[in-house]
């Protein structure tokens, strides 16, 4: 499950893996909801009243015309006008949207698949299901005053945070005997030399991914972001291929695959990875130019490719270690923000100048941009941002509004959860791996 990256009025990529400092915008995740309808019907439906709307303000049929005549019988004089359209029946009202949308108190940053949110509310991280603020998660004491951002959370309950540069994690369920604030606090994710730090996602087995800021590997270079890995019992690994310059990693399935970017030197385009603990896959991999910003449970990754087009990665293997890469079709350019183990897509598309950052999804090849609240005439700047998806399709996002009020410039942030009626069908098959075909590494060589 994914965490929040960081807002922006532009269309973005992620995040430039020569910063200095990290910054984190309070942002968080969101929940579940009722899934959509039947997707093909819904395209079908809206096909046909596309084509209708385009002869008439009614459903009408035509009479074809001949306006040819046979060679040598004279003059063809000019074709008789077509017969007025013949109204039988009256038009269809569009298929309605399979998303509603609910404005949230916070701003979220990951929803898991029991449909509880987390995010930031008031500095703080908490979580949130079945329209109620169900915990505050507190930070340790030096931090009392700072403000935390993210958000994201697995399946058991367990968020992942940042506060001051300091990467958190509060493992949930807590032991039964738990009743002060001691055994809730979380536990920090110490990078090297106590490095500003950035969780971006966390699995079931509480294995969390994301980037730490690292000493430059050549002298004359910037400092730059690194990857990073850690669990419980491991503590943080870095991760970023050997001898690269720069890596990030954005997201991880429960099988411990991994994905993300890189940059070989600090002046070179970004790439695509994946590190992966299947035997058979390679242990670090290139996907392709772009960057990798989710992966499902399948092993399938998602996000943005060449020209800023969102992409599909397929499994790549170590016989094939480049993996192919497909358009699932969404807008150009976007952000790929998060992918259910399902399949569906969330992403973030410009449309026109009223939002340009506007919240899509992709599920079966169809694109669907999701209702939001109308813009008015004092509306200055409206992004989104902070996509995430759960496997039921309940999506979740935030929104920087910046408006005009008695001649001041006010700016403003809110939180958007969609559902909609039915749930996603689940996968076609639960993926497994037979014992021994799975197992942590290491290995930081890159194929």
């Amino acid at each position: 499950m994914l965490s929040t990256p960081l807002p922006s009025t532009t269309l973005r990529r992620r995040s430039s893996l020569n910063l200095v400092t990290l910054a984190l915008a309070g942002v968080g995740l969101a929940g579940c909801g009722a899934p959509p309808s039947n997707d093909a019907r819904a395209d079908s439906a809206l096909g046909a009243w596309q084509s209708e709307l385009m002869v008439a303000a009614g459903v009408v049929s035509t009479t074809a015309v001949a306006t040819s005549r046979p060679i040598g019988t004279g003059p063809i004089s000019s074709p008789p006008p077509p017969p007025p359209p013949t109204i039988v029946g009256t038009l269809p009202a569009p298929p309605p949207p399979d998303y509603t949308f609910t404005t949230l108190p916070f701003l979220p940053g990951g929803i898991n698949d029991n449909g509880v949110i987390g995010g930031a509310w008031n500095g703080n991280i908490v979580t949130w299901s079945n329209g109620a603020l169900t915990a505050i998660l507190p930070l340790p004491a030096d931090l009392s005053s700072a403000v935390a951002a993210g958000g994201a959370l697995n399946n058991a309950g367990s968020v992942i945070g940042q506060a001051n540069d300091r990467a958190f994690v509060w493992i949930r369920p807590l032991p039964a005997d738990c009743t002060t604030t001691d055994c809730m606090l979380p536990t920090e994710i110490r990078a090297p030399n106590h490095a500003h730090a950035r969780p971006n996602a966390i699995n079931d087995a509480n294995v969390v991914v994301g980037s730490f800021l690292a000493p430059p590997v050549v002298p004359f270079w910037d400092s730059a972001l690194h990857a990073f890995r850690w669990s419980p019992t491991e503590g943080l690994v870095d991760i970023t291929p050997q001898n690269w310059f720069s890596a990030v990693a954005m997201d991880i399935n429960d099988f411990g695959e991994i994905v993300g970017y890189g940059l070989q030197g600090p002046d070179s385009a970004e790439v695509a990875l994946r590190w992966s603990p299947i035997v058979g896959r390679p242990p670090v991999a290139r996907l392709g130019p772009g960057e990798a910003d989710a992966i499902a449970i399948t092993g399938v990754a998602a996000g943005v490719g060449s020209g800023s087009a969102p992409t599909f990665w397929s499994v790549p293997t170590t016989a094939a270690p480049n993996a192919h890469a497909s358009l699932m079709g969404g807008p150009v350019p976007s952000d790929v923000d998060a992918m259910a183990d399902t399949g569906r897509v969330v992403g973030i598309g410009f449309l026109g100048t009223d939002h340009p950052n506007k919240p899509w999804t992709i599920h079966g090849g169809a694109l669907e941009w999701l209702p939001v609240p109308a813009d008015n005439a004092n509306t200055i700047s409206d992004v989104f941002s902070n996509v995430r998806v759960n496997t039921c399709g309940s999506i979740v996002a935030s929104q920087a509004l910046e408006f005009k009020a008695a001649n001041a410039t006010v700016f403003d942030s809110n939180g958007f959860l969609w559902t909609k009626p039915a749930c996603d069908p689940p996968p076609p098959a639960f993926y497994y791996f037979p014992p021994g075909s799975v197992a942590v590494t290491t290995a930081t060589g890159i194929q």
